[in-house]
């Protein structure tokens, strides 16, 4: 019965390429396989390869407030949305937040950014908001 050969070994075809010796700087001769390892044939140190990957992510989060010009009393609009990491659950949120005391309104929404689940949502009158 012939077996089917596994797909880490087909995705991984060894690749020579000739790399300097990390000790004496001599030529080495090394496939790129994750997991092998080479000695060097000048000072006999040996050359470990393994292969490391990462997920980088961008995310954003903006802030911003108006207020009437000459004024210093608190600001009449604060808008915040974008990604909000929660602590307690160690989960990202999409996070949008206004206040608007010009029209005595409180608007937040915020959703797991994984699931898409809505999370908290509030929209009420700023004087009864705590």
């Amino acid at each position: 019965m012939d077996s089917m050969p596994s797909p880490r070994h087909e995705c991984s075809a060894e690749s020579s390429q000739t790399i300097p010796c990390p000790r004496c700087r001599g030529p080495v001769v090394a496939t790129a396989m994750s997991g092998s390892s080479v000695k060097c044939p000048a000072c006999g140190s040996v050359v470990l390869f393994k292969s490391l990957s990462a997920r980088v992510r961008v995310r954003g989060h903006l802030f911003r407030r108006a207020r009437h010009p000459g004024t210093r009393a608190n600001y009449d609009v604060q808008l915040e949305e974008g990604d909000s990491f929660h602590r307690k659950s160690a989960r990202w949120h999409r996070l949008t937040r206004i206040i608007d005391r010009l029209r005595d309104r409180y608007y937040e929404h915020v959703t797991d950014a994984e699931t898409g689940v809505v999370v908290r949502h509030i929209d009420e009158r700023l004087s009864d908001h705590r």
